[in-house]
């Protein structure tokens, strides 16, 4: 329709193709897509048992250990290694605790329960 009536006026059809808007939505929206955000993947974080080297707090020696956040201390030994992982899945971890025997006092190391 209006090319129509630009070609009425005298205008080439070049011309009158250059004037008419070439898509019925060019000012309505934006051409680009605005970004859609990415999921973030959650960092990963890993929880496991770290060796502490021996040293000495308020003069008195702490010999080494294993640390875990969730499960504590294991004064197993550096060669040994770590305390085993979860045996199965309704196992808990008992830390290390002393109890007396027979008037004694003796180290429990932690262990896995169920």
């Amino acid at each position: 329709m209006i090319c129509t009536l630009l070609l009425t006026l005298g205008l080439g059809v070049n011309e009158a193709h250059a004037h008419t808007p070439q898509h019925s939505h060019t000012h309505t929206h934006k051409h680009h897509r605005t970004a859609i955000p990415k999921r973030q993947k959650a960092p990963v974080i890993t929880i496991r048992w770290t060796w502490v080297i021996g040293h000495y707090d308020n003069n008195k020696w702490i010999r080494g250990h294993w640390r875990h956040p969730n499960h504590g201390v294991s004064y197993r030994s550096r060669v040994t290694g770590p305390p085993p992982s979860r045996p199965v899945a309704h196992a808990h971890w008992v830390p290390g605790h002393w109890e007396t025997r027979r008037r004694r006092d003796v180290w429990v190391p932690g262990h896995w329960t169920y």
